[in-house]
């Protein structure tokens, strides 16, 4: 993944960029685990020298969606 290398390349801003957009593709894509993942990953960068607010209420504000249609999809796959 491109964000890994901009990470390990010390350009958080980029990195962070790609991981939101990653975020967002795993979401589309119904694949809230890895969604998460990623904007933790993005949230942990965040919070170097340099950040921005806005970015990281963005970043706040998708991982809770991802969490809430996470609880959802397996209300809808439980037994009944």
């Amino acid at each position: 993944m491109i964000a890994y290398h901009f990470a390990e390349g010390g350009d958080s801003t980029r990195a962070i960029k790609y991981l939101i957009l990653a975020g967002d593709a795993s979401t589309t894509n119904h694949e809230y685990e890895q969604a998460i993942v990623l904007f933790k990953r993005a949230l942990d960068l965040i919070e170097l020298p340099g950040s921005k607010e806005k970015e990281k209420a963005t970043i706040l504000d998708k991982l809770g969606r991802c969490y809430f249609e996470r609880v959802r999809s397996h209300k809808q796959d439980a037994p009944r």
